[in-house]
């Protein structure tokens, strides 16, 4: 003799017990006491602490897995839900990955950079001065959309210069320890010091000189990278290739010659959603020997970017 169906008793609660990977589907009747038809007083659902043992036998508490076909259809659905893991394939091709970073950078609006280098560079052409550059960093919110950015820098050993470095509209404001509390401008053409610092920028060279079959990019071993896994692709580039990179150095306010020296390129790229992660510049030989390394983050995230007050600008002179 079975239990009335659901719609005679008003319904019947199913509860899915999970123990470790194993799902099993109980049926237990809503109310503490319900007598089942048709069979003796003592077939009754009585009220127990959750952990007694039931009598033997009792129909009103044996699980009955097959009158819910939809309930079992549900528990497997949860068990393949549980075991199932999601596993996106590793790239493997270093120019893929390039590739990969510069088409995501491509789409962002906004992102944060953060810049240290060390090392010396020769500047002065034939009366060359060697300039120590350790311990020199910069920090910077790129408004990528707009061309704007707003920036700090500070180079302890460089005389303790700091500062301050706003592109708005074309235009380039700065203001240093050395020239004072208010801004100067310093050139009208803001876009190529923004360059200097911009992602895309960067990404579309880096990809752009990967086309050439000479350069071979190579896999490194996967790494952390800005709190994440990350891809690392490494490339070496000859003096050739590197005297023609002049936006290596284009944001510096002297000349550097690279003639004859060689830099290692390394791109840290984010496995999650293959947004890059660092660059890392290394250059040795000819009138440099320093690394600088560029941390992004901080992607589409809103940027205010505003150009300086008028009383806040020195007059031209």
């Amino acid at each position: 003799m079975r239990p009335r169906d659901r719609d005679d008793l008003g319904g019947e609660e199913l509860v899915v017990v999970w123990i470790g990977r194993v799902v099993e589907v109980w049926s237990v009747w809503p109310s503490s006491r319900r007598e089942i038809s048709g069979g003796p007083a003592s077939w009754r659902a009585e009220e127990r602490p959750f952990d007694s043992p039931g009598r033997a036998g009792d129909p009103a508490l044996m699980t009955n897995q097959a009158r819910h076909p939809a309930a079992v259809v549900v528990a497997l659905a949860l068990l393949l839900a549980a075991c199932q893991t999601t596993s996106v394939p590793e790239l493997t091709d270093p120019r893929a990955i390039v590739t990969s970073a510069a088409e995501m950078a491509a789409g962002a609006k906004s992102a944060h950079v953060d810049v240290t280098i060390d090392g010396a560079l020769e500047v002065g052409g034939g009366s060359a001065v060697s300039l120590d550059v350790n311990g020199t960093t910069a920090s910077a919110d790129l408004d990528i959309t707009g061309k704007a950015l707003m920036a700090t820098f500070d180079s302890p050993v460089l005389v303790g210069v700091r500062g301050e470095l706003i592109v708005k509209d074309g235009s380039a404001y700065a203001k240093t320890s050395l020239t004072g509390a208010r801004y100067l401008l310093v050139g009208s053409d803001g876009a190529g010091v923004a360059a200097a610092l911009d992602p895309q920028t960067l990404l579309r060279g880096l990809d752009r000189l990967l086309a050439d079959p000479s350069i071979s990019p190579t896999l490194g071993a996967a790494r952390q990278c800005t709190g994440t896994d990350c891809y690392v692709v490494r490339v070496d580039l000859p003096p050739d290739v590197l005297a023609g990179l002049g936006s290596v150095t284009a944001g510096l306010p002297f000349a550097v010659d690279l003639a004859g020296a060689t830099a290692t390129l390394e791109l840290a790229v984010r496995k999650s959603d293959k947004r890059p992660g660092e660059l890392v510049l290394t250059v040795k030989g000819g009138a440099a020997d320093l690394t600088a390394r560029f941390t992004f983050s901080k992607w589409d995230e809103t940027v205010t970017v505003g150009a300086p007050p008028a009383d806040q600008i020195q007059p031209a002179p």
